[in-house]
């Protein structure tokens, strides 16, 4: 690796840093959004905030069935280890 040794190139480098940075704060905004979104799901509902990530995630990325196949697999697994 080569440190940059002119002042614009470490000025530019120094720049990306701030926007990564930022982009950084806002994610963590989003991140408490989510979690005190599932705070209120959990408290109106009943809904435990981890299942509730998961099914909003599975939402958020549409791979409900994929999902449903991987557990289906795991129960399968969990059956032929345990039960055999």
């Amino acid at each position: 690796m080569m440190i940059p040794s002119s002042n614009e190139d470490r000025k530019k480098i120094k720049g990306a840093m701030k926007e990564v940075s930022n982009a950084m704060n806002g994610i963590e905004g989003h991140q408490d959004h989510i979690k005190e979104i599932c705070v209120r799901v959990e408290e109106e509902f009943g809904i435990p905030k981890g299942k509730f990530k998961k099914v909003a995630t599975m939402y958020h990325k549409g791979n409900a069935d994929i999902v449903a196949e991987d557990n289906s697999e795991i129960e399968d697994l969990y059956d032929a280890a345990v039960n055999s």
